[in-house]
């Protein structure tokens, strides 16, 4: 499916979803409340968390400009969660991109180092 595919079949779901105080599309879509995003997350298969980890991060790092800060971060953070979710379930990852993932570890890494203060703690 195309990309304005998928948003036509899921922009109705999305539209009763903030109509019905779930989901608020503002400045992109995010959950009315933390407890929601944790229910919806619940009911997902441990296949269906390891995928949705996985792909955000990998779209992510690939689309969202890595020079912002918080995306090293972000994409980092989500596909490690799907590589440690995928070893727990005994599931397994496309492992072509792994130089690619410990390097963006790397970078999250030393960006980290750098913005913290170690010399003064």
């Amino acid at each position: 499916l195309l990309a304005s595919d998928v948003s036509q079949s899921i922009l109705p779901c999305l539209e009763r979803a903030q109509e019905e105080g779930i989901l608020e599309i503002e400045d992109g879509l995010r959950f009315t409340h933390d407890m929601i995003q944790e229910a919806a997350y619940d009911l997902m298969s441990p296949e269906e968390r390891v995928g949705y980890h996985y792909t955000f991060g990998v779209q992510l790092a690939a689309q969202i400009p890595l020079s912002e800060e918080a995306n090293y971060f972000a994409a980092t953070d989500h596909i490690n969660r799907a590589k440690a979710l995928a070893a727990i379930e005994g599931l397994s990852l496309d492992q072509s991109m792994n130089i690619e993932f410990a390097t963006l570890n790397l970078t999250a890494g030393k960006r980290s180092m750098e913005i913290s203060d170690f010399p003064s703690a």
